[in-house]
Formats: C-alpha cells, structure tokens, sequence
C-alpha cells in the first residue's frame, strides 16, 4: 500500500475514534467499550479509504451491532422456563396428578377433608353430633372395617355411633381401633389435599411466569420483521462500499447494482 493510501486509511482510522458517541446504540447492560472495539475491529476489517467508505464501514459496525441482540433476546426469554423448572422438582409431578389448576376446586377438597377429620376426631370422642363431615367420616370407618375383613360391609343407617358400633362387630375389633385407623386415613386424606393444592399452585405460577417471559406473538413477529430489517440494510451497505472502492479504482460498472425485493402479505 502507497504512502498516500496509509495517510486515507488511518484518517478512516480517526474517524472510528472520533466519531459519534458510542452511548447512544448502547440498552441495557452493553459496554461502551466493547462497542467501542466491537466497531474499530468492524472498520479495520473493511479497510475503508475514503469518507464515503468510512460512513458506510461504521454503519456496517453499527448494523452488526443491533443483529447481535436479536439472539441475546431469544436467549434471554427461552432461559425463563429453564429456571423455573430447575428450581420446582415437583412441577413434573404435578403436570401428571394436579392437571386441574382451579384452586378454588383444591381448596374445596381441603375444606372437606378436614370436616371428615373433625367428624372422626368426633367420633372418636363418643360426641351425639359429629358434624357436617359424618357420611364420609363413616365412609372411611366402613372401609378400614371391610379392608380388615377382606368382606363388603353393607353402610349402615343408623346414627353415627350406631354405625361404628355395627362396622366394629363385623370386622370383630373394638371400636377404637377404626377410629385410630380411620383418623389416620383422614389426615393422610387433607394431607393429600393439601399437597396437591400446592403443586397447582406451583403451576399456576409457572404458567403465569411463563407468560411473562415468552414475548407476545406480537413481539415476536415484530422482532423478526427488525432482523430481517438490519439484515437487507447490512447487505445494501456492504453492496455500496463495494460500488464506493469499484468507483475509486475506476472500475464502475464491474460491480452490477443490487436490487433490493420487499416481500408484503397480502
């Protein structure tokens, strides 16, 4: 290269260094100085000689720059989901036994477990009223008597107490014994309940967080249409730095014009 071609590309040098502020293209957490290097490395690449070719060399680093944050977005959104099954383990489990996210039907679920608790716990105390939770109280007692039988145990009609009494004679034991076992089956029950409760409450914020951190379609569709922007911009500049050198080197008409499509939906 010619001493006078040395003296055109540092002056296309200086410009990288005094050129606009780099702050105004910098979002977020972008560093000024890996802009800043970012497009001295862009320029130095192009090797530009004249002003023209400078422009054009800095608007190719500024065109890279912005393609570069296309896929730091699509990252930075997939990564949500990621995070959030990490850290809940028992989300897998729920998606299989907690498909139903209405919490209002789980809480309904623990309110009756825990008055079929209270009617054993009732039971248990030789109480005349056991409360709203007395059929299925007497549900649990019938079927500890029949598991402890190997025999169906026909329900009983009677009162509460009539009723424990006449499962306890068939299945030959005292009692107490299917109240403590029935007691046991009525809070591993609101246990259960309230287990599944949680795992849909811990879906109903995965989801809710989830739609938090995937973009709109909108957005997306938006997102994509800017890439495709800086794409066909950075091929018609790259296209025009190779006219501005056929120019200089006295080549015009070497390099064929390019033509420029835009495609639209009907």
């Amino acid at each position: 290269m010619s001493g006078a071609s040395n003296g055109r590309a540092r002056s296309a040098m200086n410009a990288v260094a005094h050129g606009i502020t780099a702050k105004c293209l910098l979002v977020g957490t972008e560093s000024e100085a890996a802009w800043l290097a970012h497009r001295e490395s862009v320029v130095a690449a192009i090797a530009p000689e004249t002003a023209i070719e400078t422009e054009l060399a800095e608007r190719v680093a500024v065109q890279l720059w912005r393609l570069r944050r296309v896929p730091r977005f699509e990252a930075k959104a997939l990564r949500g989901t990621d995070s959030i099954e990490a850290a809940s383990p028992l989300l897998a489990h729920a998606k299989i036994n907690s498909p139903n996210t209405n919490l209002e039907q789980f809480d309904e679920d623990i309110e009756i477990a825990t008055m079929a608790l209270e009617a054993v716990n009732a039971l248990s105390r030789g109480d005349d009223s056991v409360g709203e939770g007395e059929s299925l109280a007497l549900c649990y007692v019938r079927e500890v008597a029949q598991s402890l039988t190997k025999e169906t145990i026909n329900e009983h009609n009677g009162t509460a107490r009539e009723a424990l009494d006449a499962y306890a004679v068939a299945a030959g034991v005292d009692a107490s014994v299917l109240v403590s076992a029935a007691r046991k089956v009525a809070r591993d029950s609101l246990s259960s309940a309230n287990v599944h409760r949680a795992l849909a409450e811990v879906e109903v914020k995965r989801r809710r967080e989830a739609c938090e951190v995937f973009p709109s379609e909108e957005l997306v569709e938006r997102v994509t249409r800017y890439e495709a922007h800086l794409e066909r911009s950075l091929l018609r500049t790259l296209a025009e730095i190779d006219r501005a050198r056929a120019f200089r080197w006295g080549l015009d008409g070497a390099v064929p014009r390019s033509m420029n499509l835009t495609v639209s939906r009907g």
